[in-house]
This record gives structure tokens, C-alpha cells and sequence, in this order.
């Protein structure tokens, strides 16, 4: 029986490589600039002011969301091969307190777009870098009924580490263990 092998080496040459140690190791003074450039945001009311803040929040969140999805994505091929792979686990829990961390931090921004008058959105919206942000933000502007205040968005996004996540690790980890046989091949 052939079996489909998922080539993921151009992502990482493997989940206990030493770059990705190095990757994440930079995401931690990323994490720190992101949080001082989101604490200037509630200083910043000039609109050409507020564009350059915006588009340098968005280029330090683009470098972190790729680390967490590239890890996470690879984690997730790496266990799909083989659901005992402990490093896999390992870079993918990574992955995953990466992303709700990053969460955590940003929420100010969601905040923003949620709170600043519309027609200033419409007008920050215009620039070609934050032009790509225009549906969430209407998407997220309409929903806004629905929001809570940031001390409890940012409650939730932690505990989505410890949470549902954890069940999820179990079942993922005993799923992995179970060694079906079909037609006499263990699977």
C-alpha cells in the first residue's frame, strides 16, 4: 500500500531543529516591541500618526502569526505521521501558547478598531497596508454588540491555552496510540 507522505521539510528540517529554538527565542523581544508599540496606541490620535503606528503593529504581528502557524501547521503534519512524535507535541504546544499569547497582546488593536469613530476607520482603512484588514474590522464593527471589555477578552484567550486545548492534547495523545490493523498491516 503507497502512503502519502507529507513534505514539509521547507518549513523545517525537523521539530527539535535548533532554528526553531532560535525563532522563538527572537519572538520573545518581538512580543515586547509588540507590546510597547500597542501601548502608544492609546497615546496616538493624529491620523497620519496613527497609520504609521498601525502598519508597524501589523508588520510585528504578520512575523509572529507566520512563526505560530508554520510551527503549528508543522507540528500538526509531524503528528499526523506519527501521533507519539514527543518533539511535534512539544514545538506545537509552543505553537499554540504563541498564538494566544500574540492574542492576548493584540486584543488593544481589536479594541481600536472596535472603539474609533468610523470615519476615521474608513479613513486609516484606505492606506494600501491596512486596506487587507477592511472586511475583518467591518465584520468585527457590526459584531461589536457582542464584545466584551479587555480584561475579560483577554481572560478567554488564556485560558484557551489551558482549556479546551488540554482535552484536545489528550484525545490527540490517545488517539495516537491506537494501532488499527487493515488488511493485516498495522496502520
Amino acid at each position: 500500500m503507497n502512503r502519502m507522505i507529507w513534505r514539509d521539510d521547507h518549513i523545517f528540517a525537523a521539530p527539535d531543529c535548533p532554528a526553531i529554538d532560535q525563532q522563538f527565542a527572537d519572538a520573545e523581544p518581538a512580543l515586547h516591541r509588540l507590546e510597547s508599540l500597542i501601548a502608544e496606541l492609546a497615546h496616538c490620535h493624529e491620523p497620519a500618526a496613527l497609520r504609521a503606528l498601525l502598519r508597524a503593529i501589523r508588520a510585528q504581528t504578520k512575523g509572529l502569526t507566520e512563526l505560530a502557524w508554520n510551527s503549528g501547521v508543522y507540528g500538526y503534519n509531524r503528528l499526523s505521521r506519527n501521533g507519539q512524535d514527543e518533539a511535534a507535541k512539544t514545538l506545537l504546544s509552543r505553537s499554540t501558547r504563541l498564538s494566544s499569547r500574540l492574542a492576548q497582546i493584540s486584543k488593544p488593536v481589536t479594541l481600536f478598531w472596535l472603539e474609533a469613530a468610523p470615519a476615521l476607520v474608513e479613513t486609516l482603512l484606505q492606506d494600501p497596508e491596512l486596506f487587507e484588514l477592511a472586511h475583518q474590522v467591518r465584520h468585527q464593527r457590526e459584531l461589536q454588540d457582542q464584545q466584551l471589555g479587555l480584561a475579560c477578552e483577554q481572560l478567554l484567550e488564556g485560558l484557551t491555552v489551558d482549556g479546551l486545548q488540554a482535552w484536545g492534547e489528550l484525545y490527540d495523545s490517545l488517539v495516537a496510540k491506537l494501532m488499527p490493523q487493515v488488511a493485516g498491516e498495522c496502520m
